[in-house]
């Protein structure tokens, strides 16, 4: 019996395992595909008239992409307005690329959202804005 249970912790450690790396995966290939998104948007000039679903919409996406799965949950929903910062600093950052944006010019606003170590989004992004 002991050897049963043994064996099926095992089982369950190994496929854990598995699922996790599996979803670090496949977070890590859409985390690229919305940064090419954003990447092209950049490189076509920063049209205006693309910034809703070129911009704001694949920052939402990379934004919930980058949550913890309880943030996952709870952006939309009960933490709207951290969710909707969230996206503003990705548009912004990604703005600024090809439109400087004045609020980007605050160093100590710089400091506490490019060098912040819990949001590596916001580093990623800060960085290809040259932000950091």
């Amino acid at each position: 019996m002991s050897k049963r249970i043994g064996l099926t912790v095992f089982i369950l450690a190994v496929c854990g395992s598995a699922l996790a790396y599996g979803g670090k995966v496949l977070t890590d290939k859409l985390e690229r595909k919305y940064f090419t998104m954003l990447d092209g948007w950049v490189q076509r000039g920063g049209q205006a008239q693309e910034y809703q679903n070129d911009v704001l919409d694949t920052c939402g996406k990379l934004i919930l992409t980058s949550a913890t799965l309880s943030e996952t949950l709870t952006l939309p929903t009960i933490q709207k307005e951290e969710f909707d910062f969230r996206v503003n600093v990705c548009a912004k950052t990604t703005v600024h690329r090809v439109h400087r944006q004045a609020e980007l010019n605050d160093q100590e606003l710089v400091q506490e959202v490019c060098y912040d170590a819990r949001m590596p989004v916001f580093v990623k992004l800060c960085r290809r804005s040259g932000l950091r």
